[in-house]
């Protein structure tokens, strides 16, 4: 079983336009990686955060280029992926 559960309890707003905010479930008590990857698998932010800073955290989007992108949060083995739109 996932101990965690689902970690990431919102990702708003979708679309996004000028930053996307992450809402993550208190529960969270390990360090975690947020990563934005362009559908073509590129990599274009990456952010390891301490678990006291794992209730919410915002992510500037200027300069992407408006279109589908995944957000990947990661926690130990556990990997949770999100779909969100640039506009």
């Amino acid at each position: 079983a996932n101990r965690y559960g689902s970690f990431v309890g919102a990702l708003f707003p979708n679309p996004a336009e000028d930053f996307l905010s992450v809402r993550l479930n208190t529960q969270v008590k390990d360090v975690f990686t947020l990563r934005i990857v362009a559908m073509n698998g590129l990599t274009l932010y990456e952010q390891t955060n301490e678990p006291a800073e794992s209730c919410f955290a915002e992510i500037p989007l200027q300069g992407y280029a408006p279109g589908l992108y995944m957000l990947i949060v990661e926690m130990g083995a556990n990997r949770i992926v999100k779909t969100f739109e640039k506009i």
